[in-house]
Formats: structure tokens, sequence, C-alpha cells
């Protein structure tokens, strides 16, 4: 037996280890069991998917979900190291790359983040706290949060149930 600062870290594996092999044993448990994973991770999935484009962990959330998918599903895990493996060649290629370079992926990285940022403030309520300023900016279709909770109205000037 190992002793040593790895040990109460090896005894909780086991222990998950041995939890899951009670699980296996059972046929019907391990179907829900593989449903609830399943959905778990591809709702993970999804949310990662939508945070990609904002300013965040976007991939890591999604990274995360195909791991959690991973942990069950075989195909999941594949996923998963190709998605590592392409995460990381980009980064060693854009770490190798001149400054200027950086700099230029870095300035588009920017400007998708302010482009995606100005769509979803247009296509949405605006909160409170964007000035009025922007909100005229971003013209006639976009209506702020106090607007259209004083007014009724909902995106867009219209009626709920419109």
């Amino acid at each position: 037996m190992h002793s040593g600062p790895d040990q109460p870290r090896r005894r909780r594996f086991d222990r998950v280890r041995r939890w899951r092999d009670r699980i296996r044993a059972r046929p019907a448990t391990l179907r829900v069991y593989r449903l609830v994973v399943g959905a778990l991770g591809l709702l993970v999935v999804a949310l990662g998917l939508v945070l990609v484009p904002f300013p965040g962990p976007g991939w890591l959330v999604v990274i995360a979900g195909l791991a959690l998918l991973g942990t069950e599903f075989e195909s999941a895990r594949r996923l998963t190291r190709f998605t590592q493996r392409q995460v990381r060649a980009w980064t060693h290629w854009v770490g190798r790359q001149p400054i200027p370079v950086r700099i230029l992926v870095g300035m588009a990285a920017l400007a998708a983040t302010v482009i995606v940022a100005i769509g979803a403030l247009a296509l949405t309520e605006l909160p409170d706290w964007v000035p009025n300023p922007v909100s005229k900016w971003l013209g006639a279709g976009a209506v702020r949060y106090d607007q259209a909770v004083r007014t009724g109205t909902g995106t867009a000037g219209q009626a709920p149930g419109d």
C-alpha cells in the first residue's frame, strides 16, 4: 500500500470506481445513469457553445461537457481528445507567431466579441445600465428593459403574445 500525499486522493478515486462498478452491475440502473450523464453532458456542451462568442470560458465549458459525456460514451471521449489536441495545436501555433500576428489574432478575437455583443444587445431588451447614447446608436429595434417593463412590451416593442 502506498502512503503519502496521494493517499486520500487514491481512496476517493477507489470509492468512485466501486460506486460506478455497482451501477454497471445493474442494467436498469446503468441505463438511467447513462441517460442522466448524457443529458447533463449535452446541457453543458450546449451552454458552452452559447458562451463561445462571448468573453470567458466558452470552449472550456464545451470541453468540460465533452469530458463529462466521455465518462460514459467512447465517441465523446475520442471527440474530447481531438478537441484538446486542436486547442493545444492552435495555442502552440499562436505562441510561435511573431508579435504582430499575435496582436492581429487578439484584435480579431476582440472584434468578433464586440460584434456578437452589439448584435445581442440589438436583438434583445437592453439592460438599464446601457447608456442612452448606446441605445440610440443601436436603433429603434432595441428596447430598454425598464421601458419594456413599464409599457408591458416585449423585444422590439411587441406586446407579449404577439
